[in-house]
């Protein structure tokens, strides 16, 4: 299997790469409905626990307004995104807890209101 190459510009979307590349600590993503917003934090996300040399042990943290709706929403994306990057043998998910793991980083899901 090839390695992916988390450098490659054709992997992010251009409009939001300056908030990837130059971060602050409020990066707001705006825009109309598709065009990429969710893709890019979830391509962020799944490269800061693919990064053990700079992050280790980091737990990361999404939230959604309604914890119900999170198994078909965002975490499905997350799940789509590690299929389509072919990433299954480097996170693995924790679906009763609606968590991702890369050795001791992970990512962990939350719900504001149940």
């Amino acid at each position: 299997m090839p390695v992916l190459d988390l450098s490659s510009q054709d992997l992010w979307n251009p409009k939001y790469l300056p908030a990837l590349t130059r971060p602050k600590i409020y990066n707001i993503l705006y825009g109309g409905a598709g065009p990429g917003k969710s893709q890019t934090m979830i391509q962020s996300f799944l490269s800061e626990i693919l990064n053990h040399g700079e992050n280790e042990n980091e737990t990361f943290v999404v939230l959604r307004k309604v914890a119900a709706t999170i198994r078909t929403s965002v975490y499905m994306d997350f799940k789509n995104k590690i299929y389509e990057w072919n990433l299954g043998d480097l996170i693995t998910p924790y679906d009763g807890i609606f968590e991702f793991r890369s050795r001791n980083n992970k990512i962990i899901f939350m719900g504001v209101k149940q």
